[in-house]
């Protein structure tokens, strides 16, 4: 979930309705656009695709700004260590693979 605490500049596409994912209590409608800039890590990324969810249906965490999906999680080494609160981030092979093209 990106939210204000990380450095984002947001850029909506469309502001047609569409189809963002389907969860537990069913779909989830909003827009989708880009993310000019997320700073994650250490790292950033640029032009990063995501979808925007109305307030009244996406996440609870007050502040959320937008879903990032797994084409851009794809390009890290993740490691979360709840026992310790730490978070581990190391760029993967496909960090630098363009956005929406399989490697």
């Amino acid at each position: 979930m990106a939210s204000h605490g990380h450095a984002l500049d947001v850029h909506r596409q469309r502001q047609q309705e569409l189809l963002l994912g389907t969860g537990l209590s069913g779909g989830v409608r909003g827009s989708d656009g880009h993310i000019r800039l997320l700073a994650f890590g250490g790292f950033k990324l640029y032009d990063v695709p995501a979808g925007f969810a109305p307030a009244e249906v996406r996440s609870k965490q007050e502040g959320a700004d937008g879903i990032i999906g797994n084409d851009a999680l794809r390009r890290f080494n993740l490691i979360f260590d709840y026992s310790r609160g730490l978070r581990y981030v190391r760029p993967s092979t496909a960090f630098a693979a363009p956005f929406g093209k399989p490697e």
